[in-house]
C-alpha cells in the first residue's frame, strides 16, 4: 500500500523533470511557501534529501503557508513558470497517472478528494492539478514512524528471512529494545498498474482472484518497495514471481519435512548403516526391481552412479537390518508418502534425494554425521520402488 506524501510527491514528479533534479526540485517546490507574515524558512538540498527519506516531517510552517490564499496563488503561478515549463511532454501524462494512482493507493487519502485532484485533470487543468496534488502531499505526514511489525506480515517476513529479496537488507531493526519495522508489503500484481503494464503482466502470468492474498503479497525494503509500486515493469514483476514461486516451494517442502511421521525403529537402521565395516565388494542383485535407468533419468548420471553404488555395496545388508524390524512396512508407507509430497512440489530427483536424505535425519534426531548413512538409506528404497515412479516415454 503507497502512502501519499511530499516525499512520494517528489519522486513521482522529478522523473517527468528535463532539466530540474531532486535538490533544485524539492527547493522550487517549496519557495512560494518559505515566506510567511515576513517569517523565511530555510529550504537547502539536505532538507530536501531527509524529506524524500522521510526522515523528517515537512516544517509546520510550509503547511501553514499552504493554507494561506495569496500563498496558494503565488503556488500556482510557480507551477506554471517553473514546474510545468520543465516537464517532459512526452511523458508527463505517465506522471499525471502514476499521482493519481498513489493517492488512489494511499488508504488514508479520501475518495472526494481524489475524485477532485481527478476532475482538474480531466478538464486539462494541469497546472492546477499539480500544484493541489503538492498542495494535498505538503499537508500528509511525510516522517516514517518507528513502528513494530504488524502480527499479519510476520508470515511474510519469516518467507524471506527477515530479508528484501531483492537487496537483501533487514527488513527490521533494533532501536534499544523495540524491533522496528523497514519494509513495506507490496502486491507483486498490483491493483492499481494502468492498463497496458497490467496486460503485460497478465500475458506473462495471470494474477491470482484475490489480489490481496498471501500469494501476491511479499515484503520489501522500503526503498525497494517504493520504487517497485511507483516504476513497475515487466522485468521486476518476473523477478518478483520468481522469487515468490521459490518461497512457497520451499514452505511446501518444509511443511512436508515437519510433518512425517517416520518409526522410530528407523534410528537404529541408521545407527547400524552408519558404523557398517562390511565388505566393499560389489555384490551381484538378482531382483525384479526396476533398473535404476528406468527410474533415474538421463540428466541425472551423477546421481544414478551414486545409487547404483550405494545399492551394489549396502542393499544386502540394509534389507537384512529391515527384516529384523517389525514396522519394516510403516516405514515403507511412509518413505513413500513423503516422497510423493515431494514429487508434488516439482522438485527435480536430485533434490527429492537431498530432501528425503535430510528428513530422514530430522527424524532420526541423529547428528549429521549420519546424513550419509541417510543418503544410503535413500538409495535403497529408489531399488525397492518407493522412491521414484517408472519413467514413461
Amino acid at each position: 500500500m503507497q502512502e501519499f506524501n511530499f516525499s512520494s510527491y517528489l519522486k513521482l514528479l522529478l522523473p517527468g523533470m528535463t532539466t530540474l533534479k531532486q535538490g533544485p526540485l524539492g527547493i522550487t517546490l517549496l519557495e512560494p511557501l518559505s515566506n510567511l507574515n515576513g517569517i523565511t524558512t530555510s529550504i537547502d538540498d539536505r532538507k530536501i534529501t531527509r524529506l524524500v527519506q522521510r526522515k523528517i516531517e515537512v516544517d509546520s510552517a510550509f503547511i501553514q503557508a499552504s493554507n494561506d490564499y495569496n500563498i496558494i496563488q503565488a503556488t500556482l503561478k510557480n507551477f506554471e513558470k517553473n514546474i510545468c515549463s520543465d516537464l517532459r511532454i512526452h511523458n508527463k501524462q505517465d506522471i499525471f497517472d502514476n499521482i493519481l494512482k498513489c493517492i488512489n493507493s494511499d488508504s488514508e487519502a479520501s475518495p472526494k478528494k481524489y475524485d477532485e485532484l481527478a476532475r482538474y485533470l480531466k478538464n486539462g487543468q494541469e497546472v492546477e492539478f499539480l500544484t493541489y496534488s503538492f498542495l494535498y502531499a505538503l499537508n500528509k505526514t511525510n516522517k516514517m514512524t518507528d513502528s513494530a511489525p504488524r502480527i499479519e506480515d510476520i508470515e511474510l517476513l519469516q518467507q524471506v528471512r527477515n530479508k528484501c529479496p531483492l537487496c537483501q537488507k533487514p527488513l527490521t531493526r533494533q532501536k534499544k529494545d523495540t524491533t522496528i519495522r523497514a519494509y513495506k508489503i507490496v502486491e507483486i500484481f498490483s491493483s492499481n498498474l494502468d492498463k497496458d503494464t497490467a496486460d503485460k503482466f497478465k500475458n506473462f502470468m495471470p494474477p491470482p482472484a484475490k489480489l490481496d492474498s498471501y500469494d501476491n503479497k511479499i515484503p520489501l525494503c522500503i526503498q525497494d518497495a517504493n520504487e517497485y509500486e511507483n516504476y513497475a515493469d515487466i522485468d521486476e514483476y518476473k523477478k518478483l514471481l520468481s522469487i515468490k514461486q521459490e518461497i512457497q516451494k520451499l514452505t511446501e517442502i518444509q511443511e512436508v519435512m515437519n510433518h512425517g511421521n517416520l518409526e522410530t525403529q528407523i534410528t537404529e537402521v541408521i545407527d547400524a548403516l552408519n558404523d557398517y565395516t562390511g565388505s566393499s565388494s560389489s555384490t551381484t542383485l538378482n531382483m525384479t526391481a526396476l533398473k535404476l535407468n528406468q527410474k533415474i533419468l538421463p540428466e541425472h548420471s551423477v546421481l544414478r552412479g551414486t545409487v547404483q553404488y550405494h545399492v551394489l555395496t549396502y542393499f544386502s545388508y540394509i534389507k537384512d537390518l529391515f527384516a529384523e524390524n517389525s514396522n519394516f512396512i510403516m516405514i515403507q508407507c511412509d518413505i513413500k508418502k513423503v516422497f510423493t509430497q515431494l514429487a508434488n512440489t516439482n522438485l527435480s530427483q536430485p533434490e527429492i534425494v537431498e530432501n528425503l536424505a535430510n528428513w530422514l535425519l530430522n527424524q532420526s534426531k541423529l547428528s549429521n554425521g549420519h546424513l550419509d548413512a541417510c543418503k544410503i538409506i535413500v538409495s535403497y528404497f529408489i531399488q525397492n520402488c518407493e522412491v521414484f515412479n517408472e519413467i514413461t516415454e
